[in-house]
């Protein structure tokens, strides 16, 4: 988003300026997706944890099939020890997930990521059987052995795992089918 080398000082406010900018644009234009995402960067990098998780909010309440914001904030109420809030949000999560998986087919360029998504919930959903087998049909079918090692990785997931260790990143993503699909 803000490249280059700058002092911190520099850097809080280039950023601030930054989200100045996309407060503006976001003013503009409510459904500006991208301005949501890149406020969420810009949270994340000034440790601003209130702003961001109201900005996931916003973002899963606007576009409810975003399914990475909607187990973020799933994870966020986990951290804060609200179970029940965060059931919700990754049965919400694994409901949007596995319709469009299984709504696009097998052959659809999008269907792998989908189910590494689909694994994600399933796990942090406490499904982690159901999570192994996916992964191990994806293993299965795997061409290289950088995409084997990655879906190995996978197999040792756990709910800790994933929630300690996330990439809060979302630069690798797309919209697919009005869904934002991230890749690692």
């Amino acid at each position: 988003m803000i490249s280059g080398y700058q002092s911190p000082i520099e850097r809080e406010k280039a950023l601030r300026i930054a989200l100045n900018l996309q407060n503006k644009q976001i003013a503009l234009d409510s459904n500006y997706f991208f301005g949501y995402l890149d406020k969420l960067d810009i949270f994340g990098e000034l440790k601003l944890q209130d702003s961001l998780f109201i900005t996931m909010r916003k973002i899963v309440q606007k576009w409810p099939e975003d399914t990475y914001c909607t187990i973020l904030v799933g994870e966020y109420y986990e951290l804060k020890g609200d179970t029940i809030s965060t059931n919700k949000y990754y049965s919400d999560a694994l409901s949007v997930i596995s319709f469009i998986v299984d709504s696009i087919g097998v052959k659809n360029k999008h269907y792998e990521s989908m189910q590494i998504q689909r694994t994600i919930a399933l796990v942090l959903s406490n499904q982690s059987e159901k999570a192994a087998f996916i992964i191990n049909g994806l293993l299965a079918n795997a061409e290289t052995e950088q995409k084997k090692n990655y879906l190995r990785r996978l197999l040792g997931m756990d709910r800790h795992s994933i929630i300690y260790n996330r990439r809060t990143s979302v630069r690798s993503s797309e919209m697919v089918n009005g869904v934002l699909v991230i890749w690692e």
